[in-house]
């Protein structure tokens, strides 16, 4: 995550995920251009755009990923996801199905990002109240299972879509500092080769066991 360039302190791969006409490329444009097409087609091919940020004074450069929420990404899946360390997964407000299709979309994705992944739940066209369908408490219900953040968008409105990426890279930025600084533990404990112990069953049978010397 952390980047060789001279730019950038680290470089963070995020992918929008969820099912289609839910508003992914929607958000994709406002973050990335800060344009809204009322009547935008859904994505059918993968859309890639750059944002940049300080965070902690840190120079952070996110690649954020789009695609279309239908067949085109089970065949692609895998690629799409390699990297990625950071996951917004996106539903309708006013669309319940978009909603309850969650799980398959969050599961494929733990499956396919990095393990260590951080992510944040959208709720996006909260400017469609009207016609809502999905409650903010179910939301934010969904989130305590998934142990992430959430944030209810509006990409034609424009509503808080530049929080909830920063907050998004806030976690991954803190995720990769105590990654870092466990590698640094682990590069600084001497290895040490393991010791070879006897130990009797019942029957006075010997077996050994490895058990990795310690101080």
């Amino acid at each position: 995550m952390q980047s060789n360039s001279a730019h950038f302190d680290y470089i963070f791969k995020i992918n929008l995920v969820g099912e289609v006409t839910v508003g992914k490329t929607g958000l994709f444009n406002r973050i990335i251009v800060d344009k809204f097409r009322d009547n935008e087609m859904y994505t059918t091919h993968l859309e890639y755009g750059v944002r940049t940020m300080k965070i902690q004074e840190k120079s952070i450069k996110l690649q954020i990923w789009d695609t279309a929420g239908q067949e085109i990404l089970r065949s692609i899946s895998k690629a799409y996801y390699r990297g990625s360390v950071g996951l917004i997964f996106v539903y309708d407000i006013a669309n319940r199905e978009s909603f309850t299709n969650l799980d398959r979309w969050i599961s494929e994705a733990r499956q396919n990002a990095e393990p260590y992944a951080c992510m944040v739940l959208v709720g996006n066209k909260s400017d469609l109240e009207i016609r809502r369908e999905v409650s903010t408490e179910e939301g934010l219900q969904k989130t305590q299972e998934l142990g992430c953040k959430f944030a209810e968008t509006s990409a034609k409105d424009s509503v808080d879509i530049a929080s909830a990426f920063h907050d998004l890279a806030s976690d991954i930025f803190e995720k990769a500092k105590n990654l870092e600084k466990e590698e640094i533990l682990q590069k600084s404990i001497p290895r040490l080769a393991p010791l070879k112990l006897k130990t009797s069953l019942s029957g006075g049978k010997d077996i050994e066991k490895n058990y990795a010397a310690c101080c």
